[in-house]
């Protein structure tokens, strides 16, 4: 079953005509009361402003894993790849390491969970990928500066 119909289901009171001609942003903006909303927006409304703001990526990295656990949609990794940019360039190797291999432990958990291919979708992505190769040098990177202080 997809996101759309789960939420559906579970909002009775929402009229399934009632959502036509909306984005599926704006449909699980309404059919979960702004839940995953970043100061009152949701993500992809964020992502070009903001995209230099390393706390408010973060917000956005909580909302998509939360969005993903709740309804099945899968995160975006767009958010997580900008933490793990803006890390490195503030040198906080840590939270680099921390965000990439997070982000792919609760995609790998949620691929397995739904039964779907681990490494087709959006694992089989650009930025998934681009994500993943950040990884060894993150952690390279992480373990000098831990040995240098």
């Amino acid at each position: 079953m997809n996101w759309f119909n789960r939420l559906i289901q579970r909002r009775k009171d929402i009229e399934s005509s009632s959502l036509m001609n909306k984005t599926n942003g704006e449909i699980i903006t309404e059919l979960t009361g702004g839940r995953f909303l970043v100061h009152g927006k949701p993500v992809y409304e964020l992502a070009l402003e903001y995209k230099n703001d390393i706390e408010i990526m973060l917000l956005c990295c909580e909302s998509e894993l939360e969005k993903m656990n709740e309804i099945g949609q899968v995160a975006a990794p767009f958010y997580f790849e900008r933490v793990a940019i803006l890390a490195r360039k503030n040198k906080n190797y840590k939270l680099e390491v921390d965000i990439i291999e997070r982000y792919i432990t609760e995609l790998e958990g949620f691929y397995r969970l739904n039964n779907l291919p681990v490494g087709s979708g959006v694992m089989a992505g650009p930025r998934f990928s681009s994500i993943v190769s950040r990884l060894e040098k993150s952690r390279k990177l992480l373990e000098r500066n831990i040995k240098s202080e």
